[in-house]
């Protein structure tokens, strides 16, 4: 049997460890490879492992993947950690996951500050990204586009799946919910997630409607996501603050993902007018719980989002170096919140499709299928 070495991040919740322990759980379930993790690091942060995560016998079956001291045992290296190290190693078959959401690709990305172009190049390395997108993005700057091999993410559905009606009632009075219309983000709340121009729109739909709420999800152990918000309603006019006074929920915890899929199932619309996104898990997880999604149109959320559970806000595509791929329209943004609420029938026909488009053709395990598939 091949022996692959994983090098990544464990319990944390960072978007490249949760990536890393979901490939790992469906890893485990197989019998395909004798299978090694070694930790290595995002960022060179001292990030504080997070126990809880998930369950504690999945917990405990991904601290029982063993370590492999001399890596040049491997067969195959699977790194997914930041930035992304693409040296050579006696292995023949080294793997690295790269996800690119802006037009150029930094050096300070790559271990080194190297170029993309050269460290690619010069390594025998495989990229894995999740969507086409990102994977246009690398060959433009340079990624040998023979290696470079899209893998897209997933969602457990044992996790992330709809409420029955009574449960999610039963919830959204936990949340403080029970009287609102929901709309949700979760993330790291940095400029290119399009948090002002969400918050813009907001203000206007708070302005026009009773009982509308926003309910944003930060990160601050990992991120400085409520200093982002802070920066951003310093933006807004006086006009702006006065409509959304009280009309905004912040959590800045780390959850378990049982919590965060419980945000996705009791919320009412969710909406990511993303500029730059390199696949956005977030998405899929809030389709797989039943609820519709509003975002920007064009980018790497085209490949896994249906019209049917999806609303797409107009953006304008740029291609400097020095700016941001999309701007979201931000009036038809606003529009599409307004038409959320009003339609209770796109409401209804998401909370059906989404979930069984997502369920049949984008869960972890077929992701893994995948992977598997490119790794042998």
């Amino acid at each position: 049997m091949l022996k692959l070495l994983i090098e990544g991040l464990r319990f944390v919740p960072h978007s490249y460890s949760c990536v890393n322990m979901w490939q790992c759980i469906e890893l485990l379930k197989r019998n395909t490879f004798e299978l090694y993790h070694n930790d290595a690091s995002i960022c060179d942060w001292n990030l504080t492992p997070k126990p809880g995560l998930f369950a504690p016998d999945i917990e405990k079956s991904l601290r029982s993947i063993p370590p492999m001291p001399d890596p040049n045992k491997a067969d195959i290296i699977y790194r997914i950690d930041f930035p992304h190290r693409f040296e050579s190693t006696y292995v023949n078959r080294l793997f690295v996951f790269v996800t690119a959401e802006f037009n150029a690709f930094p050096d300070n990305h790559i271990a080194g500050n190297n170029n993309l172009r050269d460290a690619h190049n010069r390594s025998r390395a495989i990229i894995v990204t999740p969507s086409a997108w990102s994977r246009e993005r690398l060959i433009e700057n340079g990624a040998d586009s023979a290696r470079v091999v899209v893998i897209p993410l997933g969602i457990d559905p044992s996790i992330f799946n709809p409420l029955d009606p009574e449960k999610r009632r039963v919830r959204r009075i936990e949340l403080g919910w029970d009287n609102d219309f929901v709309f949700y983000n979760c993330g790291c709340m940095a400029p290119n997630k399009g948090m002002l121009t969400l918050l813009k729109s907001f203000a206007v739909i708070a302005r026009d409607n009773q009982n509308v709420r926003l309910c944003l999800k930060g990160l601050d152990a990992v991120y400085s996501s409520l200093e982002f918000l802070k920066m951003y309603k310093e933006s807004l006019s006086p006009e702006e603050k006065q409509s959304m006074e009280g009309r905004i929920s912040y959590l800045g915890g780390s959850l378990s993902f049982n919590e965060m899929a419980s945000l996705y199932q009791a919320a009412d619309i969710y909406v990511s007018p993303y500029m730059a996104e390199g696949f956005n898990l977030p998405v899929l997880e809030a389709a797989a719980c039943g609820i519709p999604v509003i975002c920007t149109q064009g980018g790497p959320t085209d490949e896994f989002t249906l019209p049917t559970f999806t609303k797409y806000i107009c953006s304008r595509r740029i291609y400097s170096a020095d700016q941001f791929p999309f701007l979201p329209d931000g009036e038809h943004l606003t529009q599409l919140m307004q038409e959320s609420i009003e339609d209770s029938d796109f409401r209804a026909r998401s909370a059906v499709i989404g979930p069984d488009f997502i369920n049949k053709y984008h869960r972890w395990q077929h992701a893994v299928d995948k992977l598997e598939k490119i790794l042998l």
